[in-house]
């Protein structure tokens, strides 16, 4: 954990990276700055966010060139389509069964939107 001190240093550095990342993405997404805006606020705030709006107005691809642009690492992101279909193991990973012979209800995760820093699941209101 940081103390005030320690990152009053760097705040006008970071304040400045992320300005330039909006900057960045608004020249990229015509018409979205509004949505650029609200999506880092909420990845600075750790916060889950909602876009929700007719089909073919760039939602999608909004949300995963601003995740492309964070530079996360592999596993740092889940990414699933929904559907009516959609299977709880699918979202959280499959049962293990060698654990679950043993008295032991566990997922295996990996990959799974349990481990992701950053999940984007879409159509949700489809599911």
């Amino acid at each position: 954990m940081w103390t005030l001190k320690e990152l009053e240093r760097e705040i006008d550095e970071v304040r400045g990276r992320i300005n330039q990342h909006r900057r960045e993405l608004k020249e990229y997404f015509v018409q979205r700055s509004e949505e650029v805006d609200l999506a880092t606020v909420c990845a600075c705030a750790q916060e889950p966010l909602l876009l929700v709006g007719p089909p073919g107005t760039a939602k999608s691809d909004l949300v995963v060139k601003f995740v492309e642009s964070l530079g996360l690492g592999e596993g740092d992101y889940f990414e699933y389509m929904l559907t009516k279909f959609t299977e709880p193991s699918e979202i959280l990973g499959p049962i293990d069964i060698d654990k679950l012979k043993q008295g032991r209800f566990i997922r295996r995760t990996k990959a799974k939107l349990p481990e992701a820093r950053v999940a984007f699941l879409d159509e949700i209101f489809k599911s």
